[in-house]
This record gives C-alpha cells, structure tokens and sequence, in this order.
C-alpha cells in the first residue's frame, strides 16, 4: 500500500471513529440478517463487547440475565460491539414501538474511552422514537478545553431524547449525570455484575492459597511506576503470589462469554488476598468471598463502587497507593483475620428487585 493510501485510510478511520457514519452506513449489506425477529417483543442489547476484557463481559452476562428474569415477554438480541454501528440499518428496519433498546454499562461515559461515548451518541441519535436505557454506568470527562466541548455535543445528544434512562453506578457519576442529562431519567444502582451474585454458589474456603495481584497497565493505572516496586516486594515477602489480570488476549463472543466469566471467578475463589485497583476485580472478589484490598483508579468508579459494599469486612478500600509499606502490612493484616459471609440475596432484594420498576418509571426519584 502506498504511503498516501495509508494516509488516506488512517484518516477514515479516525474520521468513521468520530463519527461512525461510515460503519453505520456499510448496515446496509446486513439487511434481513434480523428477520426471524421482526414479529417478536424485542429487546436489543448493544455495544457487548467480546475484546477480552472478563469484567466487562461480567456486565453482559449479568444484564442479560436481569433483562430475561424481568423482561420474560421479550427475546433478549445481544449484539456485539464491532457489529453493532453495522446492524442499526437492520435493526432500524424491524423494530417496533413496542421494544427497547438497552446498551452495555461500564465506565465508559464520557473521554476516557471516547470510541464508546461516540457510539452511545450514535444509538441515541439514531432511535429517538425508541425507549433507551443505558445500564449502570461511571460518567468522566475529562477537565480542559477538550472534554468540554465532548461534554456539550453529550449533554445535548442526551437531553434531546424522549425516552432516555441513564443509571448511574456510582454516587459520583449520578451527580455528573443529574447536573448535565437534566432531560433523561437518571437513576443510581450498583454495578449490575452484583446481579451476578444470584447465579454464584457457596465457594469452599479450605482450598484458598497464595495473594493474587490483578492491577492494570493502561491509561487508568494510578500506580504508574511504583507498581513494579509494590509487585517486587510483594514476590520478596509472600512465597504463594500470582499476577493475573481480568483481561485476556484473546476475543470473547458469545459462544465463550460465559465460560470466561465463571473461569475467572473460579480462580478468584482459589485465592486467599486479591489485591486490585480493577473495579471488577473487586466486585468479583466480593462475589468469590475472597479478602480483597482495593485501589482508586484514574477516575470515581472504584471508591464509589465500594461504598455500596463497605459493609463487607473482607473488602477494604485504600488510597495510599504511593506506600507500600502500608500495603504490605495491610496485606499481612487481611491474610491473619477471620471473615463473615456477606448475605447477597438481602443485597439483591434491596438493589435490583425493584430496578426494571425504576426504569420503566412507575416508582418516581
């Protein structure tokens, strides 16, 4: 390829990126790939992604799983991220008033990864005749001229739509959202991977061993380059400790979503300390009833997401993420303490009984 081609191509993509008009417009080589469903109640969840990231394809699972046990009328169509720009012309095609379109929650509102905020805009635009819900959310943008004009070309693409749900995860991210989608139904409910716990069974502790680091290498890692201090005096002082990650390399389409989800939990449930600044390398933790010392990431979302759980005495927050000696002997501590089992069904009750309630607006906030 010449090296104006790969300008030119380069260029497209950034531009298709943006704007999404180019992939939404190739939707036309789709048609009638939705057929079977164009006489059914639908409900099409989008953006689910299958890059190999387990935590978010824990949201999956666990919001398709929510949607059939309150929407059992409805056939639940999960469309994967890469296709979904694609399958809106389709989609566009055989939807009825009646059905609702639900996209894929996470932390990705906002700048930190703008490719997704762009296609949520997109739908949004796309479907304004349409019930939206968009499921448990973090909201960042970020703080110069930039993310101020990204937050002005969202808050007016939001507040332009009818019917448009936004559920918060956070408390933090639901204050964001009330302040600028003053037109939308914004709600706050934890992250629905919690949902997931109903799905769980009892975890046999006997068979626990060794401290398991699960801690990011991207742009949200606020360790940075102590990180590899913290991980090399972790190897000096613990004999049993292992680095995963709730990442993969590999892609994660619907065919082995779930087996990746609960292999991932499986492994949590083998560990005696999981030490993370994940968000669901915490919540999985949790799920796993395995002691657990959590870390803020770039944004809200971790601490946020913790306060919902605080009362968990296996799962401890901290923000000195520039001591590690502090970490260490808060390693030590965790590992030489007993734990009680936290009471999930209770949990449940409280935060999703009364959710599709909420979204549907027959309970006012």
């Amino acid at each position: 390829m010449s090296r104006f081609a790969t300008l030119l191509s380069t260029l497209i993509e950034k531009i298709d990126r943006n704007s999404g008009r180019i992939r939404y417009s190739q939707g036309r080589k789709r048609i009638g790939s939705l057929e079977q469903y164009k006489d059914s109640k639908n409900i099409f969840y989008l953006m689910a992604p299958s890059f190999g990231n387990i935590g978010d394809e824990a949201i999956v699972e666990a919001s398709v799983s929510f949607l059939r046990d309150n929407y059992p009328e409805y056939k639940v169509i999960v469309i994967d991220y890469d296709d979904t720009l694609q399958s809106l012309k389709e989609i566009r095609r055989i939807i009825k008033k009646e059905d609702k379109i639900f996209l894929q929650g996470g932390g990705n509102i906002g700048t930190l990864y703008y490719d997704a905020e762009r296609v949520r805009e997109f739908i949004i635009s796309k479907f304004k005749d349409i019930k939206i819900v968009s499921m448990p959310q973090s909201m960042w943008f970020s703080k110069n001229a930039s993310g101020n004009r990204r937050l002005k070309r969202s808050r007016k693409i939001y507040n332009s739509h009818p019917d448009l749900t936004i559920i918060a995860r956070e408390k933090y991210s639901y204050e964001r959202m009330k302040e600028n989608y003053t037109n939308c139904r914004v709600l706050l409910n934890p992250d629905i991977v919690f949902y997931y716990s109903k799905m769980i069974s009892d975890t046999d502790n006997a068979l626990r061993k060794g401290v398991f680091t699960v801690l990011r290498s991207d742009g949200e890692d606020v360790f940075r380059s102590l990180k590899y201090e913290l991980l090399n005096k972790i190897g000096d002082k613990f004999k049993d400790y292992v680095i995963i990650d709730t990442c993969v390399p590999r892609r994660t389409p619907d065919a082995i979503r779930e087996k990746e989800v609960r292999s991932l939990l499986n492994l949590f449930t083998r560990a005696e300390l999981i030490v993370t600044d994940r968000l669901h390398g915490m919540v999985l933790a949790a799920l796993a009833g395995t002691p657990c010392l959590a870390f803020p990431s770039l944004d809200d979302k971790v601490l946020g997401t913790y306060e919902w759980i605080e009362d968990i005495d296996y799962i401890q927050f901290i923000n000195k993420v520039d001591d590690s000696d502090y970490i260490l002997s808060s390693i030590d501590s965790m590992l030489n303490k007993d734990f009680k089992e936290y009471d999930w069904k209770t949990f449940c009750e409280k935060h999703f009984s009364n959710l599709k309630d909420r979204i549907e607006g027959r309970i006012n906030e």
